[in-house]
Order: C-alpha cells, then sequence, then structure tokens
C-alpha cells in the first residue's frame, strides 16, 4: 500500500474536510453572542475551508506530476534510449509541452502561497481585535 506522509493512503477531500472541522471545533471562537465575534467564526470558516480546497489540489497536483513523470519516462525510455525514435523536433516539442505543464504546476503554487500568506495576515488581524474584551 502506498504511502503518504506516514498514512497507509491518501487522504481524501472528504479527510481534510474532517481534519478542518475538527480544529474548528477545538478553537476559541465558539460561544460568543454578539455580531461583531459572529463574524470572527464565519472568517475562520472561510479560511479553513480554503485550506481544505488548496489541500485537495496539492493531491491532484502530485497526480498531475507523477502522470507527467510516466510520460516523460515512456517517451525518453528509462535509460534514455528513446524507444519510439523521435525526431528532434518531436523531442522539443514534447520538451515544451512538458515545460508548459511544470509552468502552470509553477504558477499555481505561487497563488497557493499568496493565498496562505493572505490567510496568516487575516487571522492576524483578527486576532488583534481581541484585545478590546
Amino acid at each position: 500500500m502506498e504511502q503518504w506522509l506516514g498514512l497507509n493512503k491518501m487522504p481524501s477531500g472528504d479527510d481534510f474536510q474532517d481534519i478542518a472541522q475538527e480544529e474548528l471545533a477545538l478553537s476559541s471562537w465558539s460561544g460568543y453572542g454578539n455580531q461583531e465575534r459572529n463574524a470572527k467564526p464565519a472568517m475562520k470558516n472561510a479560511i479553513a475551508e480554503l485550506i481544505v480546497a488548496m489541500a485537495a489540489d496539492e493531491v491532484a497536483i502530485a497526480q498531475l506530476i507523477r502522470a507527467e513523470a510516466s510520460n516523460i519516462e515512456a517517451f525518453a525510455g528509462k535509460e534514455g534510449e528513446f524507444p519510439t525514435s523521435p525526431t528532434n523536433q518531436q523531442i522539443i516539442d514534447f520538451q515544451h509541452e512538458v515545460a508548459r505543464v511544470m509552468e502552470t504546476i509553477v504558477e499555481k503554487q505561487k497563488l497557493f502561497l499568496r493565498m496562505i500568506e493572505t490567510s496568516v495576515r487575516l487571522l492576524h488581524w483578527e486576532g488583534e481585535g481581541d484585545s478590546d474584551s
């Protein structure tokens, strides 16, 4: 069975959702009565849902990378012997396609990083408002 971060199986979207819900249940955000305080759980829930969605996307990206690696191995051969005897132009075209896929993945990762940085800032900003309680 394939190992994923020490687990016996790759987590699914439901697993990530369960983890996020457990974290929310353990948080101290519940139990506030006024409207201003009720906005804080909504923000935290939105950020948790965003993180769950990003985690699911990361699993999909990992699968895409594995598929692309398989394509490269099939095209180039395990020893670089090019079993299909492609022309130089076919090799160049294939290289460009691989580069486009990898560039897209890198851009997606940059977007994830910006979303995480923004989420951290929002959570920090929300936490600063707690000092008046």
